[in-house]
C-alpha cells in the first residue's frame, strides 16, 4: 500500500489539480457537517451553461435546482428533488 507523504508546499505553490486534491477531503467534511446541522449546500448547476443565476440547493433529503434574481435576491425553484 502506498504511503501518503505530507507535502511542505503551500497552497500558493500548488497547481489547481493539486489544490483540488488537497482540499477535497476538507470540503466533503464541511458539506456533511452542514447537512447534519440542518443547513444546505449551494453550488452552481453545471448544466446551466453560461447562466450565472442557476444554482443547486443540496439538502440532506433532496436537491433543488433554483434560479436567483440578482436584483431582488428572490429565488424560484425550477426543479424539486433534482
Amino acid at each position: 500500500m502506498a504511503r501518503l507523504v505530507k507535502s511542505s508546499r503551500t497552497i500558493f505553490d500548488c497547481s489547481l489539480k493539486e489544490l483540488g486534491l488537497k482540499l477535497r477531503p476538507k470540503v466533503r467534511k464541511v458539506k456533511a457537517q452542514h447537512l447534519k446541522a440542518g443547513q444546505y449546500n449551494v453550488y452552481f448547476a453545471r448544466e446551466s451553461g453560461k447562466a450565472m443565476n442557476i444554482f443547486v440547493h443540496e439538502y440532506a433529503t433532496h436537491r433543488e435546482l433554483v434560479q436567483t434574481d440578482s436584483i431582488s435576491g428572490k429565488t424560484r425553484t425550477l426543479r424539486y428533488k433534482y
